[in-house]
Formats: C-alpha cells, structure tokens, sequence
C-alpha cells in the first residue's frame, strides 16, 4: 500500500465520485452473483443523485471516500443502529477491482474499529451476500457469520450472511 494513500469525508458534492466508484466496482464484483438486471436495478434505486443525498444528509459525516494520491478509488459509509447502540453497521464498503486485494479493506476496518471506539460501539455488523467472495476477507477480518437471512429489495429476494465482529475492549 502507498504512503499517498488517505480517507476523506464525503460530503454531497462528491456523489458523482460515489456514483462512479459504485458503477465501476459493482459489475466486477457482482456479475456470476446477480444477474445484469439485479445490478442495474440495485445501482439506480442505492446510487441514484436523490438517493446518496438522503442518506448523507441523515447519516451525516458517515460516508468516507479513499484516495490514492488525488484518485478516488473506494468509498464506504457506516452508522450506529437506532436499536441497538454498541453496534456499528458498516453499510457499503466498494472499491474499483484495480485497488482490490492491496490491504485497503483492511485499513477501512481498522479506521471503522477506531471511529466505533469513539461511540462505544462494541460490534461492527454488516450484510454480505452469500456467494461473494469478500467473505474469506471479512472472516480473515475477525468477522463471523452470525445468522442468514433474505432481503427483499424491490422484485428481487437477495440471500445474505450477517456477519458481526465483536472489537477488543
């Protein structure tokens, strides 16, 4: 990994960074898993102009991009559940294939294991779907299945694991 590599917060002005970052890493990531349909419904209804700015707007200071020298090439975005406050969900987490299996995932864990600390969350939870192969890589990460279940998202029924990381004290 480069030292030029860093973390910024995004803010509404840098949807279209998010919207290509999404566009570029989704097909590489998602093709074999979903069809082309599924995709394209996902990206227009997730990653939609109205959409981003809903959730940055409610989410506020919750959604990060990472830079390798002035190139965007990842983002993710997090935030504390409304029910249960000691868990952090860490919502999406997407980098373009080139920046793939460099440690930059890793880096994003340990900066959402810190911002967790900060608001007393003692587990990070997120939503895999179960033939993605980011599974290894969160499991290598300290994260363990804790349960399946399916996702209705519009027409499509999508089948996740929810896996869960409990941080060190």
């Amino acid at each position: 990994m480069t030292s030029k590599f860093h973390i910024k917060e995004a803010g509404l002005k840098e949807i279209p960074v998010i919207q290509e970052i999404a566009r570029q890493s989704w097909y590489s990531t998602y093709q074999g898993i979903l069809s082309i349909e599924q995709i394209q419904y996902l990206l227009t209804q997730w990653y939609s102009k109205e959409f981003l700015e809903k959730e940055i707007q409610k989410h506020k200071n919750n959604h990060y991009l990472l830079f390798e020298k002035d190139e965007a090439f990842g983002f993710f975005a997090f935030f504390q559940n409304k029910e249960n406050h000691a868990i952090m969900r860490l919502s999406r987490i997407y980098l373009i294939p080139e920046f793939q299996k460099k440690g930059y995932g890793k880096s994003v864990i340990s900066f959402l294991e810190s911002e967790a600390e900060k608001i007393n969350c003692r587990f990070i939870e997120l939503n895999v779907s179960k033939d993605n192969s980011a599974i290894s890589f969160y499991k290598k990460m300290g994260f363990k299945i804790e349960k399946d279940e399916n996702v209705q998202i519009g027409p499509y029924s999508f089948h996740d694991h929810v896996m869960m990381k409990e941080l060190k004290k």
